[in-house]
This record gives C-alpha cells, structure tokens and sequence, in this order.
C-alpha cells in the first residue's frame, strides 16, 4: 500500500508541477506581447523540434512554387518570346534588302512597285500614282510567301 501512495503522491507532483510549468510560460508569453491562445503553451526545449517540423513543408511548397514560376517562364520564352524575335529579325534583314523595281506590298494593304528607297522612307508606283510610305511599313514582296504567319 505503501508503494501505491508513493506513486500516486510522485505522478501528482509532476502534473501540479507541469501545470505550474505552463501556467508560468504562459504569463511570461502574454508578457512579452504573445497572443494568448487556447492551446497548449511550448516548452523551451522542445521549441526547435517543432520548428524544425513545421518548416520542412512551407520550405517545399516555396521551391515547388519556384519550380513552377521558371516553369511559367520558360514556356513563355519558348512560345512566346523567341518567335517574336525571330519573326521580327527576318522582317528587318528584308526590310534592309528592298532593292528599287520590287513589287511589294504594304501593312495596310497597297501593292505597288518601289521606286526610291532612302533611309526611312520609300516611294511606291501605284499605277497613276506615287505614294511616300515607311520603310517599316512595307510586309512583304508580291509573289512570296508573307513573313506573317497564315491564319
């Protein structure tokens, strides 16, 4: 009998020892600023374990999230972007290649026959008539397919 009352007397020692533990990290919490919660209140000694458990998902869904923003880039990169400045590209080596006696045809749709170039602008036979356009204004030579993808 002697036994059991000892033990039962040390387990009732650590729980009103435990609940003066908390009692007392609870206070020093609401003290220092922390907002007081229903929830048990963390000893200091545990503190890095859940930390350390606690961090390890946020840390994956940051990279996944990263992972998938490059992921986003990348498609943009190759479907997007790099296209554009192809397109572009072969638009300026035949805007830089338009000789006088070319028939061509303009963005806004007049077809006629250059002739005189100067550095901006071009001249252009209608027929009847001469009309001063943009160099970059001319899409492509009549008879060859245009640089504008087909729709």
């Amino acid at each position: 009998m002697s036994n059991t009352f000892s033990l039962f007397s040390e387990r009732s020692k650590l729980a009103a020892f435990s609940v003066l533990a908390n009692v007392s990290l609870a206070t020093v919490a609401l003290a220092q600023g922390a907002p007081a919660g229903d929830g048990p209140v963390a000893v200091p000694g545990n503190a890095s374990a859940g930390a350390a458990a606690g961090a390890a998902p946020g840390a994956a869904a940051g990279w996944m999230n990263l992972v998938i923003f490059g992921g986003m880039i990348l498609f943009m990169w190759f479907f997007v972007i790099r296209p554009q400045q192809k397109r572009q590209k072969e638009h300026r080596n035949f805007v830089e290649s338009l000789k006088t006696g070319m028939e061509v045809v303009t963005a806004s749709g007049l077809i006629g026959r250059i002739t005189s170039i100067t550095d901006t602008i071009v001249t252009l036979d209608l027929g009847n008539t001469s009309v001063r356009v943009l160099k970059h204004t001319i899409s492509g030579e009549l008879g060859k397919p245009s640089l504008a993808p087909a729709q």
